[in-house]
């Protein structure tokens, strides 16, 4: 195994424009603005996604995903991760107590909090992260009393059209048709990936944004959002959830 100082774990924070957070920082988290392109502000201290390589401006529709494509493209790395300017995983190897949507959660993010869940211990995130390819979230939405995950999407809080799903399935198994048990496997499932929260190594972290990506930007052509309300347009951005859980199911278990 390489030493822990030898890896280059880079997890990239999504932060908004529009909020001033709270920013963490060490040589692990990696905190980018998200739809940069779209700060009216006069300068920011934090790097944004629409340098080099990128599709920031679709970040309306995208949200994170503008990150991790950025990310994909302009940054190596020997394992590569994604969260959000209020959202991280727990390094701790503790267990707490989840809420019905399971996440554990604090009132305040501070340098209080980031020590108690142990985000600033770079030594100890590498060794655990180093003992798997990837890494990731999980969450029984059957918690929240759904059948499945092809049933939360519909029936989710921020009330998602299905028939932008459908679209995504009907994309999914026309260009990888050997994928298609895993769709149906994983979206009939209640085990849910949410947030688009994750680590992996390199060469699946690039074989995943291929794959996603080819999908993603295909069935951006095929709906319409020009009716939707600012939540709805972000639909591109909840469809990749679930291909992130495809991706997952059919990694786990490959044919």
């Amino acid at each position: 195994m390489e030493k822990l100082s030898d890896s280059n774990v880079k997890i990239f924070v999504s932060h908004r424009i529009d909020k001033d957070s709270y920013v963490l920082r060490n040589e692990i988290f990696y905190p980018i603005r998200s739809g940069a392109v779209f700060d009216t502000r006069e300068q920011s201290e934090l790097p944004g996604d629409d340098t080099g390589d990128n599709i920031c401006e679709k970040n309306k529709t995208m949200c994170e995903l503008t990150t991790m494509y950025w990310a994909w493209k302009n940054v190596e790395a020997d394992y590569y991760g994604l969260c959000h300017y209020r959202r991280y995983m727990n390094f701790t190897g503790r267990k707490y107590e989840e809420d019905k949507w399971g996440s554990v959660c604090k009132s305040k993010l501070n340098d209080e909090t980031v020590h108690e869940m142990k985000l600033d211990d770079v030594e100890q995130i590498k060794k655990y992260i180093q003992r798997y390819d990837y890494i990731y979230c999980d969450w029984d939405v059957s918690k929240a009393g759904f059948k499945n995950i092809y049933e939360q999407f519909g029936g989710a809080e921020k009330q998602l059209n299905v028939k932008d799903l459908d679209v995504t399935i009907d994309v999914c198994k026309e260009k990888y048709p050997s994928m298609s048990k895993y769709i149906e496997e994983y979206l009939q499932g209640t085990t849910f990936y949410p947030c688009l929260m994750f680590v992996m190594k390199k060469n699946i972290f690039d074989d995943m944004c291929k794959w996603m990506f080819d999908i993603l930007f295909e069935v951006e052509k095929r709906i319409d959002v020009s009716d939707y309300t600012v939540e709805e347009k972000r639909i591109i951005g909840h469809i990749a959830e679930r291909l992130l859980g495809i991706y997952i199911t059919y990694s786990t278990f490959p044919a």
